[in-house]
């Protein structure tokens, strides 16, 4: 898959570069952690856990739900653990060629189209307060991978490009196994979730910034 590719083989180097003069060279190989996922609905939370991406609708841990495709045509997801492929660059307090880097937690993009592109942090709490931090979070890490032309290009040719927050217990959405799809589309068309709202620099750069816990890749 081109984007795992760009991300060992362009951005790795780059997040290196940034303190090799300080600390060396990188020892290790580069891991990129990821996972495709085919289901038309699911529940995803912050793996670092169980390095589970899916959790179960019950589970406390639930910050999001993805309504993919349809049924019968879902798209192949490629869910990168962004947030892990950067702490790996961090051996010890006084190894860390990725200080000061921010980093959402997901990357998201369809695996085998150039369709959508998007950043995911994942968060606790009352989504409404989540916003600024959210904000530095996307804008730290759009800012690091748009000075890297190969990852830049492809998030240009990407045709949808959001940046979502989402925060654990952030809804009351509890439906029922039979007829799951039809009680996620009503309360989607009735109420704002997600919920849009601006954030001039990383519009400029082609993406809606939205906070909520349900995501529709139509």
């Amino acid at each position: 898959m081109r984007l795992i590719k760009i991300l060992k083989d362009n951005v790795a180097p780059a997040v290196v570069k940034r303190k090799e003069g300080k600390l060396g060279a990188f020892p290790d190989d580069v891991v990129v952690d990821y996972e495709v996922i085919s289901q038309h609905i699911f529940d995803i939370h912050d793996c670092k856990s169980d390095g589970s991406i899916v959790c179960d609708r019950n589970s406390a841990d639930r910050a999001a739900t993805y309504i993919n495709g349809t049924s019968s045509a879902p798209y192949n997801l490629l869910f990168i653990k962004y947030d892990e492929f950067i702490n790996q660059f961090r051996k010890s307090p006084n190894e860390d060629w990725s200080k000061d880097l921010k980093r959402a937690d997901y990357i998201v993009c369809v695996s085998d189209n150039n369709d959508y592109f998007i950043i995911h942090e994942l968060s606790v709490g009352n989504i409404k307060s989540k916003g600024h931090d959210a904000k530095s979070q996307f804008i730290g890490t759009l800012n690091f991978l748009m000075k890297i032309p190969e990852i830049k290009e492809y998030i240009y040719g990407c045709t949808t490009k959001k940046c979502i927050v989402s925060a654990r217990g952030c809804d009351d959405i509890k439906p029922s196994p039979r007829g799951i799809a039809a009680g996620f589309s009503r309360p989607y068309k009735i109420i704002p979730n997600p919920c849009e709202y601006k954030i001039p620099s990383l519009n400029k750069l082609g993406f809606t910034v939205w906070q909520g816990n349900i995501i529709n890749i139509a």
